[in-house]
């Protein structure tokens, strides 16, 4: 589950009826309202609904607890994409290093004259 933007529900018109549009995957579309108020009361019918939705995707995106793949300690982890923790990121990285990258160890070239 990506992090996506969470819409909020609106009744919009389209030839004469009316619709519930910006729904969550979780919540079926009931189709199509005579009236506007007859759509507004169905949405006001599901504000729990739609609550508890808003909360378990919050929860979703605050990550979960995910072994390292260098240390295998556990920590809170962003998503898929985020495998190590900080200290073995830093590790890894040229932000402790005194000497830093230089192009041509990059590419096996030697430095010109």
């Amino acid at each position: 589950m990506g992090a996506r933007l969470v819409k909020r529900p609106f009744v919009t018109v389209d030839r004469g009826f009316f619709y519930v549009r910006g729904l969550p995957d979780a919540i079926a579309s009931p189709g199509r309202f005579d009236t506007r108020r007859a759509a507004e009361v169905w949405l006001a019918g599901k504000a729990d609904l739609l609550a508890s939705i808003r909360e378990a995707e919050a929860e979703a995106r605050k990550g979960k607890q995910r072994p390292c793949m260098c240390c295998q300690a556990l920590f809170l982890s962003d998503g898929p994409h985020n495998r190590l923790c900080d200290p073995c990121r830093k590790r890894g990285s040229a932000e402790g290093s005194p000497v830093g990258y230089s192009f041509g160890a990059m590419t096996g070239r030697r430095k010109s004259a």
